[in-house]
């Protein structure tokens, strides 16, 4: 159960055992594929999206874009969602949740009911590797450990490997549609596999009551924004776009905000001085370096060029 510290240090997570180990692994590896081969598919599978969904060469960029944005939202609030939440709700809820709208998205035809409908998706999607990754320590034994970062670790490239593979297979033999379908076996299996293989937790009413809700908005917003800026760049000729302009100055002045705030409520969501030690600091630049690298090796041509 995840409690307040007293010492003004922040939130502790404190789990319990988890009944069925090898169910928690699965969790695990279905978390893990799911979110990475479905990102993969905003990329590899973009083209047929496309064409499916009669989209042009903005608006489908707009798609990508915004599915993976929103990923970046959510992600840096799942742990302490979890904390308080507990992983059940966190991950088995959103995996419903996320079947249905896997199910739905095939037969919009509406633009804007379309960008909606990806953007939580995406949030959906963006909670099931961090939370997959809190399950490794505060359920598993120690024993366990070992395996369980193993599978963790080799999920991008075996999804980088497997997405091209699979985006074909279905375009070709089951019909586009299956890009999409294929959460509806794999998210609620893994929403079971949840169930069985972590401990119940109650909510912890106290951290939520005194939940520093502008902190995680600000951050959060404040990375997507970035992100889209990023991602739109190339294409949009970056500073010569005035919407990457406003959605990099917006992204930096939201993130700037956000330290601001940290700094002044009473119970701050993530304390300044674990930021900017020596250990998060290094993963935090490691986490933004590696996909800001990725985006150099996608060859989405330029709005002139057209």
């Amino acid at each position: 159960m995840a409690e307040s510290s007293d010492a003004g240090q922040g939130p502790r997570s404190r789990g319990d055992i988890a009944p069925q180990p090898l169910f928690a692994v699965g969790a695990v590896l279905l978390g893990a594929f799911l979110a990475n081969f479905d990102s993969r598919l905003t990329s590899v599978g973009l083209p047929d999206l496309r064409g499916a969904f009669s989209l042009g060469f903005d608006e489908g960029a707009w798609l990508s874009t915004a599915s993976i944005g929103s990923q970046i939202f959510i992600a840096p609030a799942v742990a302490w969602l979890a904390t308080a939440f507990g992983l059940r709700r966190v991950l088995g809820i959103p995996s419903l949740v996320y079947a249905l709208v896997s199910l739905v998205i095939p037969f919009v035809r509406d633009y804007d009911t379309l960008i909606a409908l990806s953007i939580v998706h995406g949030l959906l999607l963006g909670t099931f590797v961090p939370a997959t990754l809190m399950i490794i320590f505060r359920n598993l034994p120690i024993k366990w450990w070992l395996p369980a970062i193993a599978i963790y670790s080799i999920r991008v490239g075996f999804a980088l490997n497997s997405g091209t593979s699979l985006v074909g297979f279905y375009v070709d033999h089951w019909g586009w549609q299956w890009l999409y379908w294929q959460d509806i076996i794999i998210a609620p299996l893994l929403g079971l596999f949840v169930y069985l293989g972590t401990p119940h937790e109650e909510v912890n009413t106290k951290l939520v009551e005194e939940a520093d809700w502008g902190g995680m908005l600000l951050l959060g917003t404040g990375i997507a924004m970035i992100y889209a800026g990023v991602d739109q760049g190339n294409r949009l000729d970056w500073l010569e776009s005035g919407t990457v302009v406003a959605l990099l100055g917006g992204g930096g002045f939201l993130t700037v905000a956000f330290f601001i705030n940290e700094s002044l409520v009473r119970q701050p969501w993530a304390h300044a001085n674990v930021l900017f030690s020596r250990n998060v600091g290094l993963a935090l630049c490691v986490i933004l370096l590696y996909p800001l690298t990725s985006l150099s090796n996608h060859s989405t041509p330029s709005k002139a060029s057209f």
